[in-house]
């Protein structure tokens, strides 16, 4: 941890909160607003930046520096694993939907395949909750003669990984508390209340067992890909990113030799 006096680390973790947790808490409900609206390419460009803001505020939080990370939330996650007494606990499946908004949340001019299973709006409530436990200064203060609070922030940390926590997630808060707790537990911002709660298993006022949500998965094919006649101007015009000039070339490759497209 860096050297630094209470009121300097304070002064520090009021910038993290409110120029990353709290932003990301919008992006977060502005990301459940736009999924209601049918807005599906909007959604994950706007939950790649919720989570992506989440992830460097942990980051922060622990003095680890964000640079060079700009929108890849794999780089971020994978650095989020590695500080030491962190211990995050993530699912399988909250992993795997890191991945997916990886690669479809930064696809922001539909260059690429388009997928989604139906179950994102599901799949990111459960990554926001979990992620968004860790987004707080476990170790303040980091002094020596503060060793019975260095203590009790230790075991609230090991606490997060609980099984019990992920049974009733609709009570858990953070200490130091954010635009979300102050949706859901004073009167500041009413209308977003019901936007954040909406078919949510995982932040609200009381526990919901169960959702009714309507699930239907989707694919799309980009004109990039469905029209190879036009890669010539594509390449002139357009600054396509790496991942895409990479499929393209594979995919043109395989039609002049023949082969069919995957």
């Amino acid at each position: 941890m860096t050297t630094m006096n209470k009121y300097d680390r304070a002064r520090r973790n009021d910038f993290i909160k409110r120029s990353y947790r709290d932003q990301a808490d919008r992006d977060y409900i502005a990301a459940r607003a736009v999924h209601r609206m049918g807005l599906t390419d909007q959604f994950l460009w706007i939950a790649l930046m919720s989570v992506e803001k989440y992830l460097k505020a942990i980051l922060l939080f622990n003095d680890h520096p964000t640079h060079g990370i700009k929108h890849n939330i794999d780089d971020a996650l994978n650095r989020v694993f590695r500080i030491k007494g962190l211990r995050c606990d993530f699912t399988k499946q909250e992993h795997a939907f890191v991945k997916y908004l990886a690669d479809q949340g930064q696809d922001r001019y539909f260059e690429r395949f388009r997928y989604t299973s139906g179950e994102e709006l599901l799949n990111l409530d459960a990554l926001v909750w979990s992620v968004r436990r860790y987004c707080d200064d476990y170790f303040f203060p980091f002094d020596p003669a503060q060793q019975i609070h260095t203590k009790y922030q230790r075991a609230f940390l090991h606490s997060l990984s609980e099984p019990s926590l992920r049974k009733t997630p609709h009570k858990f808060r953070l200490r130091s508390k954010g635009i979300i707790e102050e949706i859901l537990d004073t009167k500041k911002h009413l209308s977003l209340q019901p936007v954040l709660t909406w078919k949510n298993l995982y932040f609200g006022k009381r526990r919901k067992a169960v959702v009714r949500v309507q699930i239907k998965s989707t694919q799309a094919n980009p004109s990039t890909f469905l029209y190879p006649e036009i890669y010539s101007w594509l390449i002139k015009h357009v600054p396509l990113d790496k991942k895409t000039r990479t499929l393209l070339n594979e995919f043109r490759a395989r039609q002049q030799i023949g082969e069919p497209s995957r």
